[in-house]
């Protein structure tokens, strides 16, 4: 969710026949064949007609279809956090770049105001650790070039409905086992700290005014309602999934999660919370 000037990358400016083709020799191309990876890197040793010539990594020499091949620049290789900067951006230094950072346990990459996210299925110790995300830090870090991840994206819709006082809207999307439960309840646990946070400051400034045990019980109140925010997640799960070919507990329903974040000086606390279940399968 980073804000950044929109631009239309060489790809998309790239007429459909030129990027699904290669007319003229190069050095390296993106090679797409069945029963292999998505898109391999390959040496281009010549192209006559339609077809390519091109040597694989193993040394193996194969030809293929000009049509399944795309064009290779020297920004594929670079490792980026957001691949919008590439040069002729296009599906394969994409898959490419996402299976790197994957490999290295890097699971978020941005794609401009986009998180992108792949399901590591595994714990991968301390990548949602938040007492390292708090508001104090990335205040103090540099807010418009965060590291992709998705308290990053929690962040920025929290300054935008605290200090702005927007509506925000975070939509997660994906397939049967992507992560989408697993994003939209670390959203709401960054939330949770980030009101915490407030709820402690105001909390301490009240302590040495007039009325400041009224002002504790409060606290105490909206305490309550952000551990239920959480809590109630956990029972709408309970009784909305079902096993799919991807994953044991999949979600047969959206839900869409409304805060209402009340004013509380500087920055804001959860004031309320609203549920809506929408029905996605029957089975």
């Amino acid at each position: 969710m980073r804000a950044l000037p929109w631009r239309r990358s060489s790809f998309e400016s790239t007429p459909a026949s030129s990027r699904s083709s290669v007319t003229s020799p190069v050095s390296r191309l993106w090679v797409h064949e069945s029963g292999r990876e998505a898109w391999v890197l390959a040496d281009h040793l010549e192209t006559r007609d339609e077809t390519a010539t091109v040597r694989l990594a193993c040394g193996q020499t194969m030809s293929v279809g000009l049509i399944k091949t795309a064009r290779h620049n020297p920004s594929h290789d670079d490792d980026w956090d957001d691949p919008t900067f590439m040069s002729d951006l296009h599906e394969a230094p994409l898959l490419e770049l996402l299976r790197r950072r994957f490999g290295r346990g890097a699971i978020y990459t941005w794609a401009g105001e986009v998180l992108l996210s792949v399901n590591p299925f595994e714990n991968i110790p301390r990548l949602h650790a938040l007492p390292g995300w708090t508001s104090a830090v990335a205040a103090a870090a540099n807010p418009s070039s965060p590291a992709p991840h998705i308290f990053a994206v929690a962040e920025r819709a929290w300054r935008s409905a605290t200090s702005a006082g927007a509506d925000v809207a975070i939509i997660v999307n994906g397939e049967s086992g992507a992560g989408k439960t697993e994003a939209c309840r670390q959203v709401l646990r960054y939330v949770s700290r980030c009101s915490a946070e407030c709820r402690v400051a105001a909390n301490a400034a009240a302590s040495t005014a007039p009325g400041a045990g009224t002002g504790a019980k409060r606290e105490e109140e909206v305490a309550r309602l952000e551990a239920a925010v959480l809590d109630t997640a956990c029972v709408l799960e309970a009784f909305g999934n079902a096993r799919t070919v991807r994953n044991d507990n999949s979600s047969r329903f959206g839900k869409l999660t409304c805060l209402r974040v009340a004013r509380s000086g500087a920055s804001g606390v959860v004031a309320g919370c609203r549920i809506k279940t929408l029905l996605l399968e029957r089975s």
